[in-house]
């Protein structure tokens, strides 16, 4: 051996378990070496072995919180939320669709007729936190179908289910309004005018 430097040997097995998803994330097995240089003023060599393995577990479990908050929420491939107005004289009735990836499609006309245009993008950040905030406010659970002269209609389609709702339009839908789908749907407007507030 090196007169230079130690050696430790560590025998002890530790497992990290990832208890949300039930899934073992890691073995540090066996046997892990750890050498140190004499010259170097730290010696860790005399440290404990306790503190070896408080140290380590402590720092793979910074690792697994890291990775957990990185994750983010994924959108279904079948995910889209459409919204609009409609009804009065004309019988018209306008609008917007957003997909799993944020394409946004301006839509207009009669019943079924309708004609369509792409008219921006919302970032996935954008589109994570609006279906964070349906989710919120129990959209899916929401029953309302009530029509007036002019009305607002939001439907949204995700893992094989579709769930609309109607409700006469306020004058101003506000983001603070107490009725939630009226907040919804100012919320909905809301990340419109910011993706068409970017298109030069």
């Amino acid at each position: 051996m090196d007169e230079n430097s130690h050696h430790m040997v560590c025998e002890k097995n530790i497992w990290i378990i990832c208890s949300p998803v039930r899934i073992c994330l890691w073995r540090i097995g066996a046997k892990c070496q750890l050498t140190m240089d004499v010259r170097n003023p730290v010696n860790l060599v005399n440290l404990p072995l306790y503190v070896m393995k408080k140290n380590l577990l402590l720092f793979f479990l910074c690792c697994m919180g890291g990775f957990a908050g990185c994750k983010s929420q994924k959108i279904p491939t079948d995910f889209s939320l459409s919204f609009g107005v409609g009804g009065g004289f004309t019988g018209r009735w306008n609008g917007y669709a957003i997909d799993h990836l944020g394409n946004i499609h301006e839509w207009q006309g009669l019943g079924s007729q309708k004609q369509t245009a792409p008219i921006g993008v919302l970032s996935k950040k954008e589109l994570q936190t609006l279906l964070k905030t349906f989710q919120k406010a129990k959209f899916e659970e929401i029953n309302r179908d009530e029509t007036a002269n002019m009305t607002v209609q939001i439907t949204l389609s995700q893992r094989g289910k579709i769930h609309s709702v109607r409700f006469p339009l306020s004058n101003e839908p506000t983001t603070s309004d107490q009725d939630p789908v009226t907040r919804l749907y100012a919320l909905c407007m809301q990340a419109i005018r910011n993706v068409s507030a970017q298109i030069p």
